[in-house]
Parts: structure tokens; sequence; C-alpha cells
């Protein structure tokens, strides 16, 4: 055999390359104690392919003491070029001083729409194009090409074929030659990565010792690893995972022909093919064939990233005892040290928006420093000032959470949380001013870095994975400052960019792992049964986003690897699956955000006539497997037995308008009242709809507190402009963000249109009585008053009902009769009828028992009439408790007459107006209500009631679809949450 010249050889298909390839290698050892492969350098296509190669020798050779100096490498490192090579940082700080330093019309094919000029002095666009040019010329190199002979062979394809899109292609080229040519003259010390590789395809060093180079199963090595290939001085093999009888439809380098685009696969769909509507269903599949004690595979194939990622949640509450470990490189970015790092940079920004300060507060590094130095004690209460402060002021920056903070301290006797807080911001104040304070940002802010790295337990952290990343961090932050040194201002900017387009890999020593693995690291696999989940189009990384300087047919024209070229190996790899292994294909119709997915061109390799057939069984539904559905535990009406049923912790209260919560769902309400998960929003831009009303209830409060009664709007609406800029410059300090602005400016709006009706109001001889006014009474006191001949109960007796009233309205009729009415302030986008809000048809899924206790009226719509149901009880119950608990507060005459409205506040402001319910005029109405609410209370606190869950809207409550439909081990976490002894006495019998 000629050196530089390949040999190919069969491994056949019929069983995993892995054993083929062990085999083959274990004849090249010639009987030597303890093996030696060490005259062999061996290429595998993945760094995963590779251990499981020396795995696989280590086991085989284990009688012989195993193997001694295995060489295994990846393709691309036949193309690491020897001697010093400019790191990525100086090269890009090259490219943007070339692009600043060109004039406005300069390369006008490159910056069409005059680009330069327009954003040339951007530091990030700059930069962006950097890397962009740079990726070009390395991508040309790994293909054995430069500018140069792009430039070529262009030129010779336009003379041959010329087109508008082939001519402009080569002046983009020439031009970006031109540039490169600028940029290499600036590189004499030290190597251009780009050209540094060239050479390496030229002049190929082979490690000393090496007489043989082994390519494995590399169906798709690109021009520039082939041609490095060629230069090799020692001979080379190519070993193809295909029968002798194959070996004609591969090139001389073990790549498929073109031939392979129409290769038909032989695949069972009806039987081996299953479609899912989402990931999670995906997960739940793969999660129930590993529930199977006789099923154990060293790997399962997962090419979505939202399927592994649900199927590690799932197992590791689940199953926590069957570990599994999807190897996969991530950004540099997106782990721990490097986040921390790039937000202490931005701490040296201005204006330091309120989101960094919130991600600080909750990273898990910073707070492990806070409580090791002492700085804080309770993040907890820490975290919940500071999400209640943004949540109350709708915070937007340092400066006004350093006011507020400084404001609330000034208190004689501030809560522990937020001393604590402040503490806190002192310690971030000390940090930045730092960073400011320093021309070398990015050493300063590594030094903060190994500050909080002194002065931290790691608790939450993987320490091989973090040794791995500081160590390329460092590198990093010390290339990018050195790079940055005469242009420090993009220092951060440059050092970003790097982070976000760095990956690292480790791979965790987990013992009797479950791989989840790529479709590249299959056919490596020894299992005789596999089964891959995600087999989406989306899955396969085809370049599917066009590529300004490099698309497809540029790639195809110059040589390079293409599409094509990749599809054709991924067609021998199934190919080479199905030969030798049980294969069970799962794939998906929707994504997590519910963007449709399509499924894998592969599935649809087969022969011309049957690829009709083929379409319409992959997308008709007819693969579609129902989700495995969770384990429903048996209980008290269904109700998840792990989930604690504590409605003593209610402490026997209940506000009036939490019975609309129940009669919406009652699992919602037991999620919101009795374990009391809620969502606070701590990352609100803008005030949301309750925030929204509050300051109008408050404005509104202030008008019935602190204004003489008038019927001039003028007056009123004075009055109230007035008191809403006083609660906006308390509340929101200010009202900064511009969003805030603008509902401050509806707000106004509402009020302006609120004073005309109240005036109008004023003149038909209505007066305020009371604003705000709260009550708390014993159930059976109401009760009793709506049906004396109820006897006494002794659970009514301990129920508390407590609330506020929006406003109590007086006046004398012209017959001299008292009435009251009592106003509740509706805000929304338009005006809301309060009969329509209380009372709503029947709904599929209640039964007789509940259509009964929540039947309030016959509700008529022309001249038909259907029977209405309760969905709130806040006006009727709002009524009677100023009817019977606060008359003698008030005096009301034995004969008076109530009512109850809402006052509408809309965004529609012409909509302004006050909406009776009228039918609270009638008394069966009020009683009907009443039985209602003390059918809800019944099941609320004697029987303890709170499923199944309701849907809102044609949905499930996001919380009801987590803890409401999942298993057993899903709900022990819930019984962590802290239950005093005191407590069980009020707990209901069950």
């Amino acid at each position: 055999m000629i050196a530089g010249q390949a040999t190919r050889i069969a491994l056949g298909w019929d069983r995993p390359w892995l054993e083929s390839a062990v085999d083959r290698l274990a004849e090249l050892n010639r009987c030597r104690f303890p093996a030696d492969l060490g005259d062999c350098w061996v290429v595998m296509p993945t760094a995963e392919a590779g251990r499981l190669l020396r795995e696989a020798l280590a086991l085989r050779f284990a009688d012989l003491g195993g193997v001694t100096s295995l060489r295994v490498t990846l393709p691309e490192m036949l193309l690491q070029p020897e001697g010093a090579v400019a790191d990525s940082a100086t090269v890009l700080i090259r490219w943007v001083e070339l692009l600043r330093s060109l004039p406005s019309g300069a390369c006008p094919n490159l910056f069409k729409n005059d680009l330069l000029r327009r954003y040339g002095r951007e530091d990030g666009w700059l930069l962006g194009i950097a890397r962009q040019f740079q990726q070009c010329r390395l991508e040309l190199a790994g293909e054995a090409l430069n500018l140069e002979e792009v430039c070529r062979r262009f030129d010779r394809y336009c003379r041959e074929r010329p087109s508008e899109g082939s001519l402009d292609c080569l002046a983009r080229f020439q031009e970006l030659w031109e540039l490169e040519r600028q940029l290499l003259a600036g590189f004499e010390r030290v190597a251009e990565p780009a050209a540094a590789r060239l050479e390496a395809i030229r002049r190929p060093v082979v490690p000393e010792g090496v007489r043989k180079v082994i390519f494995i199963g590399c169906p798709d090595l690109p021009a520039g690893v082939l041609q490095a290939a060629a230069h090799l001085p020692v001979p080379v093999e190519v070993w193809i995972g295909a029968p002798a009888a194959e070996l004609s439809r591969f090139d001389d380098w073990g790549r498929p022909r073109q031939e392979w685009l129409a290769q038909p696969l032989e695949l069972d769909c009806r039987t081996r093919v299953r479609r899912f509507g989402r990931p999670e269903e995906q997960a739940a599949k793969l999660a129930d064939l590993l529930a199977n004690p006789e099923y154990r595979p060293s790997a399962i194939g997962v090419l979505d990233e939202e399927v592994a990622e649900s199927l590690v949640e799932k197992l590791q509450y689940q199953q926590p005892e069957l570990p599994v470990y999807a190897p996969q490189s991530r950004k540099l970015s997106a782990l721990p040290w490097t986040r921390l790092l790039l937000d202490l940079l931005a701490l040296a920004e201005d204006p330091v928006r309120f989101e960094l300060i919130a991600r600080l507060a909750r990273n898990a590094l910073v707070q492990d420093f806070a409580l090791t130095v002492g700085l804080v004690d309770d993040w907890p209460g820490v975290l919940i000032r500071l999400d209640q402060l943004e949540s109350e002021h709708l915070l937007a920056d340092w400066a006004e959470l350093r006011d507020i903070v400084q404001y609330e301290t000034a208190r004689t006797a501030p809560p522990p949380a937020l001393a604590e807080l402040a503490d806190w911001l002192e310690r971030l104040a000390v940090w930045r001013r730092r960073l400011r304070q320093t021309p070398d940002l990015l050493r300063n802010a590594f030094e903060i870095l190994a500050e909080i790295g002194r002065n931290n337990s790691y608790a939450e952290l993987d320490l091989e994975l973090s040794a791995v990343e500081l160590a390329q961090l460092q590198r990093l932050v010390v290339e990018a400052a050195n790079a940055a040194r005469e242009r420090p201002q993009m220092a951060k900017t440059l050092l970003t960019d790097e982070c976000n387009h760095t990956e690292i890999s480790i791979r965790a020593d987990v013992e009797a792992a479950i791989d989840l693995v790529g479709f590249l690291e299959l056919p490596w696999r020894p299992d005789r049964e596999l089964v891959v989940a995600g087999f989406n189009e989306e899955n396969f990384h085809y370049r599917r986003a066009s590529d300004a300087l490099l698309p497809e047919r540029t790639r195809e024209l110059l040589g390079m690897t293409t599409d094509k070229m990749r599809y054709a190996a991924d067609v021998f790899r199934l190919k080479a699956l199905l030969e030798s292994r049980r294969l069970t294909i799962l794939y998906g119709k929707a994504s997590l955000n519910g963007d449709v997915l399509r499924p894998g061109r592969l599935l649809m390799q087969c022969g011309p006539a049957l690829l009709p057939d083929r379409i319409r069984l992959l997308f008709s539904g007819a693969l579609d497997e129902s989700p495995v559905q969770p384990v429903r535990l048996a209980g008290a009406g269904g109700f998840p037995p792990y989930m604690p049923r504590r409605v003593g912790l209610l402490n026997r209260h209940l506000s009036v308008t939490a019975f609309q919560s129940y009669l919406n769902c009652p699992f919602q309400f037991y999620l919101n009242n009795v374990l009391r998960i809620r969502e606070l929003n701590d990352r609100s831009i803008e005030l949301d709809h309750m925030q929204f009303g509050n300051l109008l209830h408050e404005v509104l409060r202030r008008l019935g507190d602190g204004l003489e009664p008038s019927g001039d709007p003028a007056v009123v609406d004075a009055f109230c402009q007035r008191e809403l800029e006083k609660v906006v410059r308390h509340r929101l300090n200010g009202g900064r963000r511009g969003i805030v602005r603008l509902q401050c400016g509806i707000m106004a709006q509402n009020l302006h249109y609120f004073a005309a009706v109240q005036a109008q109001e004023y003149d038909a001889g209505w007066r305020i009585r009371a604003v705000e006014l709260p009550f708390s009474f014993r159930w059976d006191q109401l009760y009793s008053r709506v049906f004396p001949a109820a006897g006494k109960s002794a659970w009514r007796s301990a129920i508390t009902l407590d609330g506020r009233l929006d406003r109590l309205d007086w006046r004398r009729s012209e017959q001299g009769i008292e009435e009251w009415r009592l106003i509740d302030y509706k805000t929304g986008s338009a005006g809301s009828s309060p009969a329509e809000k209380h009372v709503i048809s029947a709904a599929a899924a209640w039964g007789d028992e509940e259509k009964e206790a929540r039947y309030a009226f016959e509700k008529s719509s022309g001249s038909r009439s259907a029977a209405g149901y309760w969905a709130d009880l806040q006006l009727p119950l709002y009524l009677l408790i100023a009817k019977y608990i606060l008359a003698d507060e008030f005096a009301m005459a034995p004969d008076a007459v109530f009512s109850a409205a809402y006052f509408n506040l809309p965004l529609a402001f012409t909509d302004t107006r006050l909406a009776v319910f009228d039918e609270l005029e009638r008394p069966e109405v009020l009683q009907n209500a009443v039985r209602c609410a003390d059918w809800v209370l019944r099941r609320i606190f004697v029987e303890a009631v709170f499923w199944p869950p309701r849907q809102l809207n044609g949905r499930f409550d996001r919380r009801c679809e987590l803890i409401g439909s999942t298993s057993e081990a899903d709900y022990i976490a819930l019984e962590q949450i802290p239950w005093h002894p005191e407590e069980a006495a009020d707990e209901p019998a069950l």
C-alpha cells in the first residue's frame, strides 16, 4: 500500500459498527501482551464514539492486561496547526479595526444598502460582521480553500455561465479577498488561524511511532481532512460500515455517493414508528418503556433537546434509581460562573436595570457568598421583599430601587429582611464602584468573581464542570483583555461574544447510566434494540438558515461539503441501523412552544411508488399514539391523596371575593387559598390589571374621605387628578417607565369621566357614607337572619367571613324612604353587567346537586328564559352584609331599601357608568345566593372537596396541569410545606 493513498475496508452492517471495529483492531495486535496498538492512529467521527471504542477495547483485552498506547482522535484534529496561532479575540479585534478604518462607501457588494455608513461605528454590529467574515474563512480553510482560490473558481464559472447572481457573488468574494490581504498584513509574530489551518493541511503532522492512520465510520469528512490525509507520510485505511458488495457506492474516502439520496429504506412505519403530540408525551413513553425492568439499554436516541430535558426531569422524580445522562456540549454563556461574570460586568453600566439586580439576587453563587460572609441570613425574606417592592412600584433601575429602600429603611423599625436587602445593595454598590474606577474592567470583574468563589460552599455546583468552565473563562478573559487593550470600551462586548460562541463538554461519570445520544452516535451503540425519539426534520442540523456568504449553491460550485452530502451520509447511517438493529422511532407534532414539527425526511426515504402512501401515513394521524397517562391515585372525589388537605391553614376565615374562585374551579381555590401557591410577577414593566385597579381605588378612597360633597364635575375631576399624581409619585416613584406613564394617562381619563358620572349621582341625591369599609362576621350571623327557622350549627358559627366594601352610598328618596347602595368599582376594557358577571349557564360537568345549590334565578333573553347559576356571590353578599351586619353601625332605618351596583371605569371611557344589579331586589334571589354560599362553605370546611379541576376559558390552569394530573412522586414535595401541629385540630374529617 502506497503512503498517502487510502485503502477501503468493509466492516459490514450485519452487526453494530463498534463490534466490527473492535474485532478488526484486535487482529492488528498480533497477540502482544499487553495489547499494543500504538502504531495506529484511529480517527473516529465523534468524541462519544471514540470513548466507546476505548472502553470496548479495554474490555476486549482485559485478560491481556489492557491496551497501551492507543491513539484515538477526531477528524478536525488533523487540521490543528503547529506553533503559535493568534487567539479568536485578537483576530476579531483586528477585523473590527480594519472595518472601522474603511471609508463609508467601501465594499459596496459586501455592505449593501449603505450598511457600513449606517452602522460602521457600532461595536456590536462590527463584531458580528467580523465573526461572520472570519467564520467564512475558517470554513473555507476546513475545505482546503482560501479566498484567492474561491475567486479563481468563481471567475472561471462566471466566464462559462455568467449570471447576475454569480457575478454578484464573485464581486463579494473579491472584496472579501482584498480585506483578507489587509488583515493578514498585520500578523507577523503569530499565525492567523485560517492561514495556519491551510498550512496544516499541506503539512500534516503524525504522532511519533504511528505507522498507519485508520478512519473508522466517518462518512461525511470535509475536503480539508481528506487533503490532509492524502498528504500523510504513512498509509491510510478507511473502514466503512457496509458490506464489501456496497463499496462501489462510496468514494475513495468512504463518503456515500449521490446515489444514496435515492436509496429506499425498508422501514415498517405501521409497527416501528409512532407520533406524539408534544415533547413531554414522547418523554412519558420513554419513561414507560424504561419502567420495564427487563429493558435496560445502554443508550436511547433522543434527537430533540426538549424531549431529553423532559425525560431527565421525569425520571429524576419518578424513577430516581434509574440514572440517565445526556452527553452534550453547553455554551459557556449558559454556565453559572460565566453568567455571573457577565452580570458583574453589566453592573458597571448606566443605567443599572432592575432586571440585573433581580438576577443577581437569585444567583445561587451570590446567595451562597452573602450567607458565608454574614451579609444576609434570610434570603427567602430578602427575595420576597425585593419582589414586593418591584411589584408595588414597578421599579425600572438601580436608582429607583435605592430611593425606595432608603425611604423604607428610614422608618423607626424596618423589618429585618428590608435591612438585609439594604446591606446587600450596599455590597453591590461597592462592587460597582470597583468596576467603574479601574480601566481594566475584565480583570477586575474576574477578581470579584474570585472573591465570591473564595467565600462559597459550592453547594449548587457540579465541581468538575465548574473547573473546566473557569479554566475556559479565565482564558477568554485574558485574551479579550489583551486584545481590547487599545479599545477597552470593547472589552465587555468582545468577552460576551466569545462566551456566546464557546462551547465546552465534559462527561460525568454516572455509574450504570443510560446515555441519551444523538443520531451520529447511534450506529456506535452495541444495543441490538434501539429507540429513537425526536425524529423530526428540525432536529437534523442541516443548513436551514440562508448563509449570506456560503449558501448551498455556492458550496456546490466550490466543491465543499453540502447538505446533500450530509443527508446521503444520514441515509447510510439509518440503513446500517435498520440492517443491524430492531429500531423504534418516535416523532412529534409540535414543540413546547406549539411550533409545528415535521417528520424527518429519512422516514420518507422509500421508492417513488410508495411515497404518497408514506406521506399520508406520517401526516394523517394513523401513527398517533395516545400519551402515557399519569397515574391518578384513588382518593376522595379523585383528589390526589398525596396533596395535603390543610384547610386549617385558612384558619376558618374566608374572604367574600374567594367564593368566585371556588365556583370557577375548586382545585384552583385550593392552590390559591389552602396551599397559597401563587405567582408573583417580579418582572413587570407595566401595571397589571390588579395594580391598575388598586391605584384607582386608592384615588377614589381619598375622594370619599377628603372631598366635600360636590355636584361640580370640574371640582371632582381636579381633586382626583391631584390625588392621582400624589399616589403615582409615592407608589411608583413618579412612574418613570414610558408604558407606566401611558397607563397613568389612561387613569387620568378614567377619573375625568368618573367625575361627570359622580356629579350626576350627587344631583340625584346620593352621598358617599363610607369608602374601603372593612367588615368581619361569623357566617351563622348572616345565615340565621336570612333563614330564621334554621337551627344553630357549630360549623357555621366557627367560620368568619371578611372583606372590604369599596363604597357605601346613601340618599332619601322623594317619598322619604331611606336608600342604601353598595358600589364595587370595576376596571377593564369594557363596562360589566353585574348580572352577566354573577350568573351563568350550567356547565356540562355539573351534577344535579351542584345545579341545585348554585341556582340563582331564571334569566330572560327576549321571549325565552333559562335557568341561571351563581358564578360569583360578591354583590348579593355585600348587600346582605350592609342590611344585616352594618345596620346598627350606620343607624339604618328598618324599612330602608338596599341595592348593589358596579361603578364601571373601563378603557372605553364613554361606557363609564353605574350598572345596578336589579335582580337583587327580589328576596328569593338573595336567599338563593345565601344557599349557594352555604353550600360552598360546607364543601370547603366540612367536606374538603377541591376536586376535580375545571377548565377556564377552554383550558386548565397550568398549576392544575402540573399538580393535578401527575403521579405520586410529584406530590411528595408538597408535603414539605410547613404545617404547625396546632393546626391539626382544625382539619376536617376526611
